[in-house]
This record gives C-alpha cells, structure tokens and sequence, in this order.
C-alpha cells in the first residue's frame, strides 16, 4: 500500500509541470477606442517582449455598433476575431461608420507566430473576412 501512495505522489508530481510540447496559454486585452479624425482604415500588428498588439481602424455598416475580441491560441497559430454587433441603440442614423481598436496578446514566450486578424459582422450582410495574416517575431 506505502508503495502505491509513493508511485501515485510521483506521477502527480511528473504530470503537474508544463512540458515543452504544452501549449502556452495566451491572454487577449481588448480595447475599442475613438478613431482618430481622418484616419486611414488599417489593420497592423508589433510584437515585443512577450505580446503582440493589434491596432485597427475600421468601418461598419452604421455608428450604433460595439467591438468585442475573441482569441484563439493553436500552438503558435493565433486568431484575433472582432465582433461589430449592434449595440441596441433604438433610432440610428443609416451612415457608415468608424470604428477602432487596440488588441493585446499577451502572455507569449518567445518565438515566430503566425497571426490571422479576422473581422465579422453579425446580422448585417456584411461579409467576414481576415484583415490580416502576417508572421511575427515575439522576443
């Protein structure tokens, strides 16, 4: 029985740290912001030391949407989906409008990622596209 406990407690032990084919769990940080007047519509990505941010400028089919950032991890396969959803304002006037956003994984070790930026639009018609695929270097 003593053996039992003891092989038990070494398994544990074994199996409890993070082997080098583990995947490493990213964070995302979210933040819409006000577009800067005049600015182009663009899509980019930096990466640093352990992050990468995404920027944006972008259009939706009216001024009464929300931003909403989704992270899927695969290994080192990344995918930032954006959300613009109606935000449930009654009346909105019918123009086009502009939106922006900062992106932020973080929590990556070092290394070559490859990222796909994707933006949809729910219930509009609008079509969902990848804004963005690009290979980054995190240091």
């Amino acid at each position: 029985m003593r053996f039992a406990v003891l092989l038990f407690l070494a398994f544990v032990i074994a199996c409890s740290g993070k082997t080098a084919t583990a995947p490493d769990t990213a964070s995302l940080r979210f933040v819409p912001r006000v577009p800067e007047p005049g600015g182009a519509h663009a899509v980019t990505a930096e990466a640093g030391l352990g992050q990468i941010t995404v920027r944006s400028i972008l259009a939706g089919p009216d001024p009464c949407r929300t931003l909403e950032g989704e992270l899927e991890q695969r290994g080192r396969d990344l995918t930032l989906r954006v959300f613009i959803r109606p935000s449930g304002a009654g009346v909105c006037v019918q123009v086009v409008g502009r939106f922006a956003y900062d992106a932020v994984i973080e929590g990556l070790p070092r290394g070559r990622y490859a990222l796909q930026v994707v933006h949809t639009y729910p219930s509009t018609g609008w079509p969902t596209g990848a804004v963005l695929s690009h290979t980054v270097d995190v240091r």
